[in-house]
């Protein structure tokens, strides 16, 4: 699950590796209209932050260039958080949906072209939106708050309403593949996040599931080592080092899962909560200038980005 971005100094004799920043900001709130604390976690750091409370009317959703946005509570506008303000401001009118759920359990996201993905709620239907006018598209099939979006693949997938295995959607013709393995349990996902080319969702009491999108007919991995205080898991995913954040749905329980184990982190603060989502942010690997270089002696010398993905097989 590990992804190492390497970046080598060509033509001198004496060379030097930069890994990647590990540092990056896990934001934490709830979907459940109870329930309005904002808080942000600093994965270098291992501490939580509260912000200014903010009440969603959806999943958080993350764009290629780490801004973070949500449908708004009252259902009329896409907002997007602006983290040194520690405000949100609205970005986007929006549809006023519906649906039968009160506390709105929608998910949002943003494709790497800027298009925001709507669904939720039990409605059956997707919404989408290039930054004016929204239209819709018939999925045939409920949705709820389960779904994420890969910007490095362009796949979307989401896990309806009444159903334990993910569809995959197209982006632009909103064609549906589904999946025929068979999920365990009977409760509907409250989140689901992709990470290297797997779909992963858990319902109560049950293994986190990680499903092959590259393969419709398999069954999903089962992992035996979930933690037995992670429920109904709100994820999201640092996908430049391949780890998935877990956070419990009704408590400050947080982990990390790096493909082999779980690694348990500071405790939300949280004096009460509803069903949680989390959406990871990284930081910027800082790159040095040019000029900088010169100053060094490197001078006039090639850059070269090599990418090496450690896949492997996965311990369970």
């Amino acid at each position: 699950m590990r992804r190492r971005i390497v970046l080598v100094l060509a033509g001198v004799i004496l060379g030097f590796a930069v890994e990647p920043s590990l540092a990056g900001t896990v934001y934490h709130t709830s979907v459940g209209n109870s329930y309005n604390e904002f808080w942000a976690y600093d994965t270098a750091t291992d501490v939580w932050t509260r912000k200014n409370d903010f009440q969603t009317g959806s999943t958080l959703a993350v764009d290629s260039s780490g801004n973070v946005f949500a449908y708004s509570s009252n259902r009329t506008a896409i907002l997007k958080y602006d983290p040194v303000a520690d405000v949100w401001d609205t970005y986007l009118a929006a549809p006023v949906l519906g649906g039968s759920n009160p506390d709105g359990f929608f998910n949002l996201e943003v494709t790497e072209t800027g298009r925001f993905l709507l669904t939720g709620n039990t409605l059956p239907f997707a919404y989408f939106s290039d930054g004016g006018a929204w239209s819709s598209a018939l999925l045939g099939f409920q949705t709820n708050a389960t779904g994420d979006y890969d910007p490095a693949t362009g796949q979307y997938a989401v896990t309806p309403l009444a159903g334990t295995s993910p569809k995959l959607i197209d982006t632009n013709t909103f064609a549906v593949t589904s999946f025929s393995g068979s999920g365990s349990g009977s409760d509907w996902r409250r989140s689901g996040t992709i990470l290297d080319g797997y779909y992963f969702i858990q319902t109560a009491n049950e293994d986190v599931e990680m499903w092959d999108l590259s393969d419709p007919t398999a069954e999903p991995i089962r992992i035996t080592s979930t933690p037995v205080d992670l429920q109904w898991m709100a994820s999201a995913a640092d996908r430049e080092n391949g780890y998935l954040y877990a956070a419990d749905v009704y408590s400050g329980t947080f982990y990390r899962y790096d493909g082999t184990s779980w690694t348990r982190l500071a405790t939300v603060g949280v004096t009460t909560i509803s069903v949680t989502t989390i959406a990871f942010v990284p930081d910027a690997m800082a790159v040095p200038e040019p000029h900088t270089m010169a100053l060094l002696g490197f001078g006039a010398i090639g850059l070269a980005v090599g990418v090496a993905r450690k896949r492997g097989r996965r311990k369970r």
